[in-house]
């Protein structure tokens, strides 16, 4: 049986290896665009998810290259996120 220390050692190298992999699949540009699939990715949410959240204006600013095209700009998830990040259940969301 693994050790507490084994464990986080483990824990810590596949939390590397999954950041190694993933490194290339978003762009590191920040004003780089991403189609809504791909921005729920990396959101962790789905494109419908995004879709919904555009409807009711409570996603990530987005930018409408056409009436039905819509790209997310990285800088603008990442703001959006960070808006929202709290510490309790307990807390409002912004």
């Amino acid at each position: 049986m693994e050790t507490m220390p084994d464990i986080q050692k483990n824990k810590a190298a596949f939390n590397a290896a999954i950041k190694e992999a993933l490194k290339d699949q978003f762009p590191s540009d920040p004003k780089a665009l991403m189609d809504r699939p791909m921005a729920g990715r990396y959101l962790g949410v789905t494109a419908r998810c995004l879709e919904k959240w555009a409807v009711t204006g409570e996603g990530p600013a987005f930018v409408r290259l056409s009436a039905r095209c819509v790209r997310y700009r990285k800088a603008d998830i990442d703001e959006w996120a960070e808006k929202r990040l709290v510490s309790s259940t307990s807390e409002a969301v912004a």
